[in-house]
């Protein structure tokens, strides 16, 4: 498990299983917030 970080921001959002991908819509919505979306898909 990595460090402990404080949460800075609630991002919803609404996927159907096994279909995330780095492209936008999720993209766009985790990147600015510096989520990892290699780790998150």
């Amino acid at each position: 498990m990595g460090k402990k970080r404080a949460v800075t921001a609630q991002i919803k959002v609404q996927v159907t299983g096994g279909q995330a991908t780095p492209a936008p819509p999720v993209g766009t919505a985790l990147g600015p917030h510096g989520v990892n979306i290699g780790q998150f898909v």
